[in-house]
């Protein structure tokens, strides 16, 4: 009621009345059409200079903006607002040009503006939506030889919109805050942290550049001490112009609300950083000028020193999306980034071999990897949807996981010495292979269980009549064999056959023969001690190939009392490994490190027992 000083509260809702009958209350409505067109003008000309610009594109625009929720409900309700149509307003204004006394508005800029800053929904709400945009625009005077359908071929993938959004930083003579692009939101359609290693696997961040920044769930890693630790990073990589990726961050994301909305203090060198905060003039050159923005911690602000090359990606799984507060997501450019994006984008590199696949009625020509997808997805889709309503494979997501085993075979050959795809056999439990015969596919879909006179091969070589059959016709390199893609579909489906789940495969009768023995016969899924025996022998006596070696092997089991003891009890763990001691010291080697590696071949880690992150690293 006696105020020393003046107070500016900023809240999304409404307060209560003992707070609001005491001050001034100022309340955002929602913007009308004549506030969007202001909002246009002054976003696209500055406010001055072309203020004659077509009044029908602008309300196209503003229209099209007021109708863009309508295509979210499905990811989010009421996802976009009106700081991304600020952004998209300023990305057109840098990337289209003012022609005589009106704005040339070109549909390469709109759909690419469109894309980083209203995407992270679906594909296909994405395509809808910017078929409406256009569609608004094609009606316009000036944009008649516009199609109100958007080309296909000038979308781009979400990687290279991140390749894109990651490059972008000021310019010389650029105020940094009115710049047209914003840090990065990753929607995650995985809760398993996926989409960070496609940005790995995708070269989108460089390893040296990039600092993950991670507030995980142990006890010890949610006190003020490991929120600091935190905010330290993100300084640090701050000043040195580095990429973060802010992981599970939420409680700290209030630290850096300045440096999200980008509100930035230019600096002079001869300057002190106290005088910045006044300070309003333009960074000219990086070496010349530098800019702040106010760190808090607590009841703390300083400025701290922000390097033009700086960016944020803020890791978000899709599962939380719906929860996160509004004003957290537009001050981002939000890409929904999954595996079957990251496999579209390495396989559409032009160094792949190319298939023709004869339809009836139509071609198209494809790699080696979107005939093993199309096999692969074929088996999934109509087996474990389909046949079992998706109780058979353990984890399996429609399309994604399929995309990922493929994505992960081509970028082994994106890296081996040559291009074709290479799908090693899974990990076996028999000590021979004599009883594996020469695998031949009959078809994409070849666990199906028709006669094999229904059944011939689609793939066929250059010199080969197509089969008068329902399926594709692939024709193939001379130096490319059949029985080898025939045998590539086959191995991926054995891989994913892994994860099959033994009460439920006891009621799947579509599987023919081969599948079923392989299950039973191959591989393991009834005896957790006979699998891990395996599997220590096979490494100890180097009897995987490079190709099956992995670094993690996920098993889910039931529960039982002496999984629970494997930390701390040395006989349970020595009937489960069943491994001499001194064979793998023998083939680790014979030094006193070597031997000190041997004795901890096998170590157990209890998630329960560790307290922080730190000492789970450690």
């Amino acid at each position: 009621d006696r105020p020393r000083g003046g107070t500016v509260f900023l809240t999304n809702t409404t307060l209560d009345a003992a707070k609001t009958n005491r001050a001034l209350h100022l309340y955002q409505s929602v913007p009308e059409i004549n506030d969007l067109r202001a909002l246009v003008r002054g976003c696209l000309f500055q406010g001055g200079g072309q203020q004659d610009a077509d009044d029908e594109v602008e309300i196209a625009l503003c229209e099209a903006y007021k109708e863009s929720n309508d295509y979210t409900p499905a990811t989010r309700a009421d996802m976009f607002h009106l700081r991304d149509f600020v952004y998209l307003l300023r990305y057109l204004g840098k990337h289209c040009r003012s022609k005589g006394d009106f704005f040339e508005l070109t549909p390469c800029a709109l759909l690419h503006g469109l894309q980083r800053n209203f995407g992270g929904i679906d594909a296909t709400a994405f395509h809808q939506l910017a078929g409406m945009w256009f569609e608004k625009i094609a009606y316009c005077k000036t944009a008649r030889q516009w199609s109100p359908v958007p080309d296909s071929e000038l979308f781009l993938s979400p990687i290279a919109l991140l390749h894109e959004s990651l490059s972008d930083h000021p310019s010389g003579n650029e105020n940094p805050n009115t710049t047209a692009f914003r840090y990065v939101m990753l929607i995650d359609p995985t809760d398993t942290e996926a989409a960070l290693s496609l940005l790995k696997d995708t070269n989108v961040c460089k390893l040296e550049e990039t600092v993950v920044v991670s507030l995980a769930d142990f006890p010890d890693d949610t006190n003020d001490f490991a929120f600091l630790d935190a905010v330290v990073k993100v300084k640090h990589a701050m000043t040195l112009g580095q990429t973060v990726v802010l992981m599970s961050c939420e409680p700290i994301y209030g630290c850096f609300y300045d440096i999200f909305n980008r509100h930035f203090a230019t600096l002079h060198q001869s300057e002190s950083p106290g005088q910045a905060k006044n300070n309003a003039r333009v960074m000219v050159h990086e070496e010349a000028y530098k800019y702040y923005a106010n760190l808090n911690v607590g009841s703390f602000s300083r400025p701290c020193i922000v390097h033009p090359r700086f960016k944020v990606i803020v890791h978000m799984p899709l599962s939380k999306l719906k929860d996160a507060p509004n004003p957290l997501l537009n001050r981002f450019e939000k890409y929904l980034l999954s595996a079957n994006d990251a496999l579209q984008y390495i396989i559409a590199d032009p160094k792949w071999p190319r298939y023709l696949i004869d339809q009836a009625d139509h071609k198209r020509v494809v790699t080696a990897f979107e005939i093993l997808r199309e096999g692969a997805d074929d088996f999934v889709e109509q087996l474990h949807f389909e046949g079992r309503d998706g109780r058979l494979l353990y984890g399996a997501v429609s399309k994604e996981t399929v995309a990922s085993f493929v994505l992960n075979v081509a970028m082994k050959s994106f890296n081996g010495p040559h291009l074709d795809p290479v799908v090693a056999p899974p990990f076996m439990v028999t000590q021979t292979r004599s009883d594996v015969g020469p695998m031949t596919v009959r078809s994409m879909a070849e666990w199906r269980t028709e006669p094999e006179s229904t059944k011939e091969s689609e793939i066929q070589t250059d010199d080969a009549q197509p089969a008068n059959v329902p399926f594709a016709s692939v024709t193939i390199p001379s130096s490319q064999t059949p029985g080898k893609m025939q045998a590539l579909v086959r191995q991926a489906n054995l891989h994913l056959l892994q994860l099959a789940r033994p009460e439920t495969m006891f009621f799947c009768r579509q599987l023919s023969r081969t599948y079923v023995n392989e299950y039973l016969l191959n591989q393991e899924h009834f005896n957790l001690a006979r699998f891990l025996q395996h599997l220590f022998r096979a490494y100890t006596n180097h009897q995987l190939t490079a190709a099956q070696q992995a670094h993690k092997w996920c098993v889910f089991t039931r529960s039982c009392p002496e999984l629970f003891h494997l930390h701390h009890s040395g006989s349970v763990l020595r009937f489960l490994s069943q491994v001499d001691l001194d064979d793998i010291k023998a083939s680790m080697g014979t030094t006193p490190k070597q031997e000190k590696q041997a004795e901890n071949f096998v170590m157990v880690l209890a998630l329960h027992s560790i307290m922080s992150s730190r000492e789970c690293e450690e």
